[in-house]
């Protein structure tokens, strides 16, 4: 499977021709955007994206339901079939969020 290349969250040329990518470099690609978007955000699919406000951020989430979301979105990732290693991190002062995969 074939990706456009986003820098920045927009597609990339080079000499006015759309980069592609593939492999490896796509899956993390696919992670970082589905992780960026709240559910609902993405127009042609509401049910797209991570479920911020409905187990993340909301008053009655847990540590677990949200670790469970995300790692929820990464396996939905074409190409992700197992999920052997992950790191999570929360700053309740910075509200900061840090998720990482080895790799």
């Amino acid at each position: 499977m074939v990706d456009f290349r986003l820098t920045d969250g927009k597609i990339s040329f080079t000499d006015g021709l759309v980069q592609y990518v593939d492999g490896a470099e796509r899956i993390r690609q696919q992670i970082e955007f589905r992780l960026s978007l709240f559910r609902g955000e993405w127009f042609p699919d509401g049910e797209f994206g991570t479920p911020y406000f409905q187990s993340i951020l909301a008053k009655q989430a847990t540590i677990n339901g949200a670790i469970s979301a995300i790692k929820t979105q990464i396996l939905e990732v074409d190409g992700v079939t197992t999920l052997n290693d992950f790191t999570w991190s929360l700053s309740v002062e910075s509200r900061v969020r840090d998720v990482g995969i080895p790799g």
